[in-house]
């Protein structure tokens, strides 16, 4: 033990003393860190596939809710238009009604283009004061001699 320890396993003398074994042995482990080394890469590719496959997967899943959060907005959309349309022709329909009951209590055109003779009285009842100054102007204006 106290040779091996001052020789090393380095020492020439000692590797000339390896048998072939030794050396099959090395190739041996040699091919299984290779094999190791292939299987670690292996394994990195098969989780770097897994990983972009559930990228895509989550990708598609967002994009698909996106869709059904798009159609649901269109759908609301729709239906508030119908609303609107509904109340709008409810508003439409309100104001054809009071316009009909307008135009029952609205004089005919033709009555008045036809002038009905009304007292003296009568005028002079709804007379206003701006009326009134232009009255008299106008009965002061026709008494005054003509010269």
């Amino acid at each position: 033990a106290a040779r091996r320890g001052l020789l090393g396993d380095d020492d020439p003398m000692r590797l000339a003393e390896k048998p072939v074994e030794e050396d099959e042995r090395l190739q041996v482990i040699a091919a299984e860190r290779r094999k190791a080394q292939e299987a670690r890469v292996a394994a990195d590719n098969v989780k770097k596939q897994i990983l972009e496959k559930q990228r895509a997967d989550k990708l598609a899943r967002e994009e698909a809710a996106a869709k059904q959060k798009q159609k649901e907005q269109d759908e609301r959309n729709k239906l508030s238009a119908a609303e609107k349309k509904r109340k709008v022709e409810a508003e439409v329909a309100e104001l054809a009604t009071g316009l009909d009951a307008l135009t029952e209590e609205v004089v005919p055109f033709e009555d008045l283009r036809r002038p009905s003779a009304v007292s003296y009285t009568h005028l002079r009842a709804h007379e206003t004061p701006e009326h009134l100054v232009c009255r008299l102007l106008l009965e002061k204006k026709n008494i005054e001699p003509r010269t």
